[in-house]
């Protein structure tokens, strides 16, 4: 091997090694410092996403569900054979004994020849012991076992309309606080373009000032205005850094985690009908019309759950024990076994039946009150969300049309100011105007957004697919 490839290999050696050193102490390479000094880039539906993960009110009704579901789970073990231990003790004060009368003395053909003396029996000690298996096996309770098992099956189903009703519910707070972020975002960039709009305006007029050709009132007019602008600056960029603390908060995120965000506000206009029956579409989805609909059906489950507890029941068990002293009273112990049936049929209970039935009946019709309730509300809100959302979709035309008249009425302002057909306020009212404009079309852009969701929330379609997510 010649000097040249041993170097070669020396050197590919050399940076073998302080790359392991890097790695064994933690050093990572320049890149990767680099990739993670950037923002994470956070769309609309990764919000959404990272939002349900955080959401411990969500993480709660998911809890109660699958406890529901272990309730169901330990309610069908009920109907089934149960076998127990059982076991006792017991210490008497005094020895227990069994009196005894003249015994008769037999002779081997059978004639009684005389008697013994009648004397007490005591047992060997004070101790009782007793323990074995017993095996029961309910055969009827009133249908309560069967009936509990449905119930708390209805409580988990239940329990999954209520995740999907804080799910849409959360949605809504996400989008809301997610458009909050990039209109703050697109109302920073116009402060930024009106500040320096403004910035060069004194520039030029400090120009025009000097060489003599406006008055110096001009100029202060101007500066003042660009002082406002640079304010308007300072609280669009804290309204930013709020905006995107509240989403940090909603996420999960650190409060000071910062983030890159794609969109802008973009729309597509669509206007809704609103004489459009959209009332069955959303009582066919809301979740809470599942829910209460569901909470009928175990209010008629209670009820038959109360009636069963005044039927009849009967059961069978079988057990075996070994005692001592054994089932002869001898002072050994011995093994026993017995089985039987229990029947229990309520005769008279004071009217509490009645009462109890009434409790049930009384409930039941609070949940129908609540539904009919909650379909008047629903039907309320989604012509409200109709309404909104085609004023918003009115909002927005208007708002792109009269920033087109404010663009041009700028710069004809700027162009007559500069030949002095117009003064200095005309055209700085011209690019207070235009500011304006700009931001009632940001504004009414995420505000359509936002109306977008809202209808699709009170249709019940916002999140539809929560479940297979």
């Amino acid at each position: 091997m010649d000097s040249k490839s041993s170097r070669s290999m020396g050197f590919a050696k050399t940076i073998t090694f302080i790359a392991t050193v890097l790695l064994l102490t933690g050093v990572q390479p320049l890149f990767a410092q680099l990739n993670q000094g950037q923002d994470t880039v956070l769309t609309l539906e990764k919000c959404r996403r990272m939002g349900w993960k955080h959401d411990q009110n969500l993480r709660a009704e998911k809890k109660q569900t699958v406890a529901y579901g272990e309730q169901a789970s330990s309610a069908k073990k009920d109907r089934l054979p149960q076998l127990d231990g059982i076991g006792s003790y017991q210490y008497l004060g005094e020895a227990q004994g069994i009196q005894l009368g003249n015994v008769p003395v037999i002779s081997p053909d059978g004639m009684v020849v005389g008697y013994v003396p009648g004397s007490d029996l005591a047992l060997a000690n004070h101790h009782f012991y007793q323990g074995g298996l017993e095996l029961n096996q309910p055969l009827f309770l009133g249908n309560r076992l069967r009936n509990n098992q449905r119930r708390f099956s209805a409580l988990e189903k239940q329990g999954l309309t209520r995740e999907n009703i804080r799910i849409n519910d959360l949605t809504l707070e996400i989008d809301t606080d997610y458009w909050d972020v990039i209109s703050s975002k697109e109302l920073l960039i116009l402060a930024k373009k009106n500040e320096k709009l403004l910035a060069q305006l004194v520039e030029n007029i400090q120009n025009r000032y000097e060489a003599q050709v406006v008055s110096k009132n001009d100029l202060l007019m101007a500066q003042v205005r660009h002082n406002e602008s640079k304010l308007e600056l300072i609280r669009s960029n804290n309204r930013l850094k709020l905006s995107k603390i509240k989403l940090n908060q909603i996420l999960g995120a650190d409060i000071d985690a910062s983030f890159a965000f794609v969109d802008s506000i973009t729309v597509k206009l669509e206007k809704t009908d609103p004489d459009k029956d959209y009332i069955e579409q959303a009582n066919g989805n809301r979740p809470e019309i599942d829910y209460l609909n569901m909470q009928l059906s175990i209010h008629d489950l209670t009820e038959k759950l109360t009636k069963g507890k005044y039927l009849p029941s009967l059961s069978v068990g079988v057990s075996g024990y070994y005692a001592r002293p054994n089932p002869e009273l001898r002072p050994e112990g011995g093994f026993n076994w017995s089985a039987g049936a229990s029947l229990s049929i309520p005769i008279y209970r004071w009217n509490k039946r009645r009462n109890d039935l009434n409790y049930d009946m009384l409930q039941k019709n609070k949940s129908e009150l609540a539904l009919e309730k909650t379909r008047e509300y629903i039907a309320l809100e989604v012509k409200q969300a109709i309404f909104n959302l085609n004023e918003s979709y009115e909002k927005v035309k208007i708002a792109e049309f009269s920033l087109t008249q404010a663009d041009e009425n700028l710069r004809v302002s700027k162009e007559n100011y500069e030949v002095s057909l117009v003064s200095i306020l005309a055209l700085l009212d011209a690019q207070t105007y235009w500011q304006e404009a700009y931001a009632t079309f940001i504004t009414s852009k995420a505000e359509y957004r936002l109306n977008q969701t809202k209808l699709e929330r009170a249709l019940g379609v916002l999140v539809n697919d929560y479940g297979k997510r």
